[in-house]
């Protein structure tokens, strides 16, 4: 069982704990309020029950839009950068890119070794034709990572598109270097090789 995972385990048992102790202690507590005051705790009941039922049927407008829901995340996290680079991919699946550019870069700000909203935030440029601006995030997360082939071969493509054949090919070899069986890498080759020969004549 991995380190996460077992304390994923842990964090589980206690709160069905908490929970239970938490019950109990109000269950107590009422109790003592009706033998000093008739139905006084009864009240608090159903009074405690309803607030949290309204709660609950507020959350239904979060729960209902993705986009809502992590709006709502930021709301109470806003210096999470994992939650504001899962509003952000909410935003790039609904096609919002500028709305997910800025909180890619939100999260880049908070946590400027996030390394994942640098990629996210490369493909939201390229999706907005922002190809300098994805170019330069991308250096940037091999240059935080290495072993990052996804981004060796979205700059092959950006130089390829740009008409750098000779900085495509070597971003492909990048690629090679990290995993020489990498099919995708290989089949990129041929295209670019292909797409050479079609500009030539």
């Amino acid at each position: 069982v991995s380190q996460s995972r077992y304390a994923r385990f842990v964090a589980e048992r206690y709160l069905y704990f908490t929970v239970f102790f938490v019950c109990m202690l109000l269950a107590i507590f009422f109790n003592y309020l009706n033998k000093k005051v008739p139905n006084l705790g009864n009240l608090l009941i159903v009074s405690y029950f309803f607030f949290f039922m309204y709660i609950t049927f507020n959350r239904f407008n979060a729960w209902a839009r993705p986009e809502a829901l992590w709006e709502e995340n930021v709301k109470i996290a806003p210096d999470s950068y994992r939650v504001r680079n899962n509003l952000a991919d909410t935003y790039s699946r609904a096609n919002n890119f500028p709305k997910a550019t800025e909180q890619f870069s939100e999260a880049i700000r908070i946590n400027p070794n996030f390394v994942d909203a640098y990629f996210n935030l490369s493909n939201s440029l390229i999706s907005q034709n922002k190809f300098s601006e994805a170019e330069f995030y991308l250096q940037k997360t091999v240059q935080m990572d290495p072993s990052l082939v996804e981004s060796y071969l979205k700059l092959a493509i950006l130089k390829a598109n740009a008409g750098n054949f000779k900085e495509a090919y070597y971003y492909i070899d990048r690629a090679l270097n990290v995993n020489p069986n990498l099919e995708v890498a290989k089949n990129l080759r041929n295209q670019i090789k292909n797409y050479e020969t079609q500009k030539k004549n």
